[in-house]
């Protein structure tokens, strides 16, 4: 556990100028919308405030995939590998890194979204229903992210298998894996987890009450099968990829 979370420590001192650089531009953002603020924005401000939101999922999909570049482009993946660890803890800590600095962002984000436009937060939901709100969005970011981080993983290690057409292969495999991963776990959904209920969500949206209903069947397949990938990205870390 010490060698993994020194590689973490590591790893967060040298994506720390980044993470960084995309506080101060979601700050500059969050302040150039909130001096156009008006009495006529109607929540407008608000969702371009949350636009980052959108943003952070492509970033720890690219994260993935360069986290693992990186450690061969400057060839420090030969002192990774070095170390007294499986390589279940090498990809875990380079996920933690990534998934630590992607959910700072995110509450970063949301804070000063709902800090800076409060008026417009009111116009569109209802604090009563912030709760619900906040439990829905936050659970479908942490979803997601994990999902792109993991797809981003996955395709640069098996484009490593391979000597030529790696950035093709790598965008193949990056293009079809949310589609398996979905596909899959819909499949896994229905035939493990049929007995798990959907769960009724109701939100008050610009004075409508809107009724969700979220598939927690459909929601545990996806999450068997990106545990699946990571283990699958393990074993070609381990047993496929020359050093």
């Amino acid at each position: 556990m010490k060698k993994t979370l020194a590689i973490i420590k590591k790893d967060l001192k040298i994506e720390m100028f980044g993470f960084v650089i995309i506080l101060i531009t979601i700050l500059g953002w969050d302040l150039f919308l909130f001096s156009r603020m008006n009495e006529n924005s109607n929540g407008v401000l608000l969702i371009l405030s949350l636009i980052p939101l959108l943003v952070f999922p492509c970033i720890i999909l690219r994260n993935g995939y360069v986290g693992m570049k990186k450690e061969w482009d400057e060839q420090t993946i030969y002192l990774v590998m070095s170390l007294p660890l499986k390589g279940k803890w090498i990809l875990f800590s380079k996920f933690m890194t990534a998934f630590l600095y992607y959910i700072l962002s995110m509450i970063f984000s949301l804070a000063m979204s709902i800090l800076l436009f409060k008026k417009d937060f009111e116009y569109i939901f209802n604090f009563g229903y912030i709760k619900q709100i906040g439990i829905l969005i936050i659970s479908f970011m942490v979803f997601i992210g994990v999902l792109y981080y993991f797809i981003g993983q996955t395709s640069y290690l098996v484009s490593k298998i391979y000597i030529r057409f790696t950035k093709s292969i790598s965008l193949v495999i990056g293009i079809i894996g949310f589609y398996l991963v979905f596909r899959f776990g819909n499949l896994l959904g229905k035939i493990i987890f049929s007995w798990v209920l959907s769960k009724e969500m109701n939100i008050l949206l610009f004075g409508n009450m809107i009724s969700m209903t979220i598939s927690l069947s459909f929601l545990l397949g996806n999450i068997l099968v990106i545990v699946g990938l990571f283990f699958v990205n393990v074993w070609i870390f381990e047993k496929c990829l020359e050093v």
